[in-house]
């Protein structure tokens, strides 16, 4: 529930109250001066001072200190500078990451002032809409109630949001859709046109960064120029598309595209946008979750001027709620809505067994690991020498190339095992367990460290094997080699040492992927992520993590839940599979710690120093899942945060690039990640096979010669790729 109170926020006695704060966590003056002196400034300036920072969009909480409410959230709004500059998202983010943050530590009651309406200059109609359209989406897909309070002494400002808040109360469903007739029937439409209005984020000069083709664009209006420009062979205007970040500019530009024939633009500019659009929400969550909001309503941009993307009317025109008036075709609206279709169809078939993220889970997970393998042995202060303040934030080439570590090579080999042995089990009718698989292709990725290829025998079991390049050796651990070298016969019940280094764990994120949707109990995959730990390493937290990472791999595509809750549900999984290993509250406890850290610190370093370095397996899923959770939306802020440190760089950044590239998906992996990483390809394939499974049996008489010469007879021409 929403309300509007003239009161002050410091006499509110809510569980919570938000300070609008500046990214410095500094006393300032109005509300969050007021908020400062009536808490006890210097109580409250030290509990700031832990954080030291805070990023426009995000929030962080401290107690209340003196103040009725027992905390206070400081929200960072954006300052507003036209619109055009991403404010609308960062001020909707500020307001959504203060209710999750309510949540979380237990608030029924939150009390708010008008972010970013004061001396950030955020227009007031446009800065109260972005406010009450962000709590409603939070109350409508969250399962936690809580009770909403804006807190205004200025009688015009309360005005104003009431105003606003009883023209969306008002309205047929959602939070502002209108009715407009179309072939004869009254249907509810969303009406937009400026990026910084209430559902500006469908509008193609709304800043919403998105790569495709290798290209980088700022909008769709970006996008739609250049693709404008390249069509019809024009360089030179395309690439001064590229230079600039204003839409406005943009559309001048691409008005000047020479060879221009409308009839050939008219042709292809439907199919170009949709490209563009699916991009656009695939790689920006929280705006792919807005368009999900918008159901089934019409999308009609409204622009007088604009008879092709546009309706033809003005937004205040009330000719615009009947189609039959409209001078415009609408192109954008349609194409928004054929993309919200695949969108909510693939939303719906959900993040299960979506391709989409069992790419992102492998790509990750090596981009973690090529990125960190460059400074997996440096010291923190070498790393600042060689790259600068923010440590290595692009690949480190070798011969062109972004190589990856023992950790994807093991990956890859773990995921050889499994559909070596389901192979085996479809064709031939008998079959061993998972576990016994995969040690022969852990025996098979031995030789790769010590023989050179081709291996000359007549028989291999891995296709793998056939891949020159994975006849490196990366640094491999050497509990994984002396283990292996002995016959990699460990188990839970019969450990073959008591080694609880991050070998085991770093190399599972295959089992978490090929359970999803197997109908097989998680405590099945747990467990078996856990005996393909120990078939090298013995130690309770040797193998733990292992199962944790495999339970939250498989929760994120299965369970349809957050992030966090997977991590949350993996624990206590956990203590249910291993309630009498000696280790599991030493295990627990440092997760939980994990999860505390995202949600508080705001040096990532120091908050890594407390998990740990990463070279045992706890500390290396709890870094990752620390990266992770923190950095939940921004694959390359999490992975770059996980390698820059001083331990295991490359583990880390592996395990939090399988979390993230899991959770976000293939699409939401920045190009810069793509290119040039090591055996992409490779990876790509065995993660389709994972996706597909083996599809012959012995009953069938259908063949699949390319999977036979894989996953039975090994002939695959691997080296040819």
């Amino acid at each position: 529930m929403i309300t509007i109170k003239q009161i002050s926020i410091t006499d509110l006695s809510t569980d919570a109250i938000v300070n609008a704060a500046n990214e410095h966590l500094q006393a300032g003056g109005g509300v969050c001066g007021a908020i400062f002196s009536a808490a006890g400034y210097d109580k409250l300036q030290a509990a700031c001072d832990v954080f030291k920072h805070c990023d426009t969009g995000s929030a962080v909480i401290t107690s209340g200190f003196d103040l009725k409410a027992k905390y206070i959230i400081h929200a960072v709004g954006p300052i507003w500078r036209g619109g055009q500059n991403g404010e609308p998202q960062a001020l909707y983010n500020a307001y959504k990451r203060s209710l999750e943050l309510a949540t979380e530590n237990g608030c029924h009651s939150i009390g708010f002032p008008l972010i970013s309406a004061g001396i950030y200059g955020y227009p007031l109609e446009d800065a109260w809409r972005q406010a009450i359209h962000a709590c409603r989406d939070f109350e409508n897909s969250s399962t936690h109630s809580i009770e909403i309070i804006f807190a205004v002494l200025d009688k015009r400002i309360i005005d104003t949001g009431i105003e606003i808040l009883n023209e969306l109360n008002s309205s047929s469903s959602s939070l502002l859709f209108e009715n407009l007739l179309i072939s004869g029937r009254q249907v509810e439409a969303v009406f937009f046109h400026l990026p910084n209005e209430l559902y500006g984020f469908l509008s193609n000069w709304y800043m919403s960064p998105f790569d495709l083709d290798g290209v980088h664009y700022s909008s769709m209006e970006q996008y739609i120029m250049y693709q404008k420009c390249v069509l019809f062979g024009d360089q030179a205007t395309a690439k001064k598309v590229l230079l600039t970040d204003d839409p406005s500019e943009q559309q001048k530009l691409g008005k000047l595209c020479t060879g221009y024939i409308n009839g050939v633009w008219a042709g292809a500019r439907q199919a170009i946008a949709m490209r563009g659009l699916l991009a656009k929400f695939n790689q920006n969550a929280d705006l792919r979750e807005r368009l999900i909001n918008t159901k089934e309503a019409y999308l009609v941009e409204c622009a007088h001027s604009d008879k092709i993307w546009a309706c033809g009317i003005r937004l205040n025109e009330s000719e615009r709620f009947d189609a039959t008036k409209w001078t415009g075709q609408n192109i954008l609206g349609f194409a928004l809505m054929a993309v919200r279709e695949i969108i909510q169809e693939n939303h719906e078939v959900n993040n299960t067994r979506s391709i989409d993220k069992f790419h992102g889970c492998l790509i990750g997970g090596a981009a973690g690991d090529a990125l960190g393998y460059a400074v997996e042995f440096m010291h923190e202060n070498q790393i600042i020498s060689k790259y600068g303040n923010d440590g290595i934030t692009e690949y480190e080439l070798k011969n062109g190339v972004a190589e990856i570590s023992d950790d994807t090579q093991m990956t890859l080999f773990t995921a050889n095992g499994l559909l070596f042995g389901t192979t085996r089990g479809m064709t031939r009718g008998i079959m061993g367990d998972y576990e016994s698989y995969i040690q022969i292709m852990y025996q098979n990725w031995y030789r790769t460290q010590k023989e050179t290829y081709p291996i000359q025998e007549d028989y291999l079991c891995s296709w793998l094997m056939n891949i020159p390049a994975l006849f490196s050796r990366r640094a491999p651990g050497n509990t994984c080699l002396s283990a292996i070298k002995q016959g990699a016969e460990g188990s839970t019940v019969h450990p073959i040492n008591d080694s609880k280094g991050c070998g085991g764990v770093m190399r599972v994120a295959p089992i978490g992927l090929y359970f999803v949707n197997k109908h097989q109990q998680f405590e099945m995959s747990d467990k078996l992520g856990a005996e393909a730990a120990a078939l090298t390493h013995g130690h309770d937290l040797g193998f733990i993590p292992a199962a944790a990472l495999v339970h939250i791999i498989r929760a994120l595509l299965e369970e349809r839940i957050s992030l966090k809750d997977a991590v949350k549900d993996a624990i206590d999984a956990m203590r249910k599979l291993f309630p009498d290993a000696k280790h599991i509250n030493e295990f627990t406890a440092i997760m939980e710690k994990s999860i505390m850290l995202s949600d508080t610190a705001s040096d990532d370093l120091n908050a890594i120093h407390q998990l740990g370095e990463g070279w045992v397996a706890e500390e290396t899923l709890a870094i990752a899942v620390y990266c992770a959770l923190k950095y939940e939306r921004d694959f390359d802020k999490a992975i770059r945060v996980a390698v820059n440190h001083n331990g295991d760089s490359d583990s880390t950044g592996a395990v939090c690039g399988n979390i993230l590239g899991a959770y976000l998906g293939y699409d939401a992996i920045p190009q810069k990640y793509k290119e040039h990483l090591e055996l992409h390809d490779i990876i790509i394939e065995i993660a389709d096979d994972l996706y597909n499974d083996c599809r012959i049996s012995e009953y069938d008489s259908n063949r699949d010669e390319v999977w036979e010469s894989k996953y039975i007879y090994a002939t695959y021409p691997g080296g040819k790729r």
